[in-house]
């Protein structure tokens, strides 16, 4: 964001890139390659502070998927291979097609992101327009895609 706000291609480099690039090690040491088609971030706690065993069956270990927890990486990802690239530092391939095949569960039927893995609630979330593909937008920012999208009522 300090990029987006200021141009400042010094603090970017210097600064910016290897925080990106160590969000996007982080990211890739997280993924589990679940059936090769897809990559899963497993045992997270989800950003819903109210989940519990009865209602949302999220326990103690944490959830598969959440939905947040995978936008926000697929974002990081991708924003580090962006930068990576714009000042020719070595990017690591994988954080490419981690990027590319992370999975993001939806509901076609309701139009509406589902929480995490077999998850009982859904999230509307309005897609915009935007050409930088920035964190503050992230899950919005995502396009629907054939690769992340996994449906469960079998679409």
């Amino acid at each position: 964001m300090y990029y987006y706000a200021t141009k400042d291609r010094i603090w970017l480099e210097n600064i910016g890139w290897p925080l990106l690039r160590d969000i996007a090690k982080f990211w890739s040491s997280r993924v589990t390659k679940t059936n090769n088609i897809t990559y899963s971030i497993e045992k997270v706690m989800p950003v819903d502070e109210w989940c519990d065993n009865d209602q949302t069956k999220c326990g103690d270990i944490g959830v598969n998927n959440a939905i947040q927890t995978n936008a926000v990486a697929i974002v990081s990802l991708e924003l580090a291979k962006q930068v990576g690239d714009m000042f020719g530092f070595k990017v690591d391939p994988e954080w490419e097609i981690i990027a590319k095949k992370i999975k993001i569960n939806f509901n076609y039927t309701t139009q509406t992101h589902i929480q995490w893995d077999n998850g009982i609630r859904n999230i509307y979330i309005q897609y915009l327009s935007n050409e930088k593909n920035i964190i503050f937008l992230f899950l919005a920012s995502l396009t629907p895609s054939v690769i992340h999208y996994v449906c469960p009522e079998g679409r």
